[in-house]
């Protein structure tokens, strides 16, 4: 999975407190919440609501229809799986 991310951000750093400790590793990409880099025609069409945490599926066995998941429980429930 990837895992857009902003540091600054709380729900994005749940996730990434989560993920180190269960020691998952991901892949991440910093949008910048404060240029606007979450509302651009890209990140619109992994999250409607231009909202943060967004993570993108790349290979999970359970998971199937390989939309994104954008809040911090679905997120924390697929990683695990």
């Amino acid at each position: 999975m990837k895992l857009y991310d902003f540091t600054r951000a709380p729900n994005p750093r749940r996730v990434r407190i989560f993920l180190a400790e269960k020691g998952i590793t991901v892949p991440m990409e910093q949008i910048d919440l404060f240029i606007g880099a979450n509302r651009t025609p890209e990140a619109l069409g992994r999250n409607p609501y231009g909202g943060l945490p967004t993570c993108q599926p790349l290979i999970w066995k359970r998971v199937t229809s390989g939309r994104p998941l954008s809040t911090c429980t679905r997120i924390s429930t697929k990683a695990t799986l």
